[in-house]
């Protein structure tokens, strides 16, 4: 069987369905030639962010090529219990991105979504495991204007009132 030009099959659809074969022809076209090679821009390279396979505790998520700043972090154990935890992860992500990293990660990780709420660019997120409370905030780093974001996780245990979970950062 041989295969037809495309202009004797453009010449075809023109005779058959006059203009609206021509401007449907010419859009298939168009978005056939303009999807083929379309560069990444940087929407499509932070489209999901992937759990690290070993973060620094178990049960909390971090976002792979995230790094603790140990500077800035503290924790503290005693038999076997986590008794308070306040970690500080900077890398290289939209904050909206690590957002919705935290949205997916925390319910896979055993934690209750409590509150979620942006103010001033900074995002805040809440979460509960039996009697456990997390802070996570996602902010820009000071002095960067290269994308780099800070995520601030606080958990104590056992923290019920409102004005216990302000206190938080």
């Amino acid at each position: 069987m041989k295969r037809r030009s495309w202009i004797r099959e453009f010449e075809v659809l023109r005779r058959a369905a006059g203009r609206e074969a021509l401007f449907v022809l010419g859009l298939a076209l168009a978005s056939g030639v303009a999807g083929c090679d379309a560069p990444q821009g940087p929407t499509t390279r932070w489209a999901q962010l992937v759990a690290n396979v070993r973060p620094f505790e178990s049960d909390i998520p971090v976002p792979t090529g995230f790094r603790i700043i140990e500077a800035a972090s503290e924790d503290y154990r005693q038999g076997g219990r986590r008794l308070f935890l306040r970690h500080r992860y900077v890398g290289a992500a939209p904050k909206i991105t690590v957002r919705t990293f935290y949205r997916d990660q925390m319910p896979l990780a055993r934690w209750t979504p409590l509150r979620d709420f942006t103010l001033r660019g900074r995002y805040t997120m809440q979460f509960q495991k039996q009697d456990e409370f997390c802070t996570l905030v996602i902010d820009d780093l000071e002095d960067s204007s290269l994308g780099t974001v800070v995520v601030d996780v606080c958990i104590a245990p056992g923290l019920t009132e409102q004005a216990d979970l302000k206190r938080l950062p």
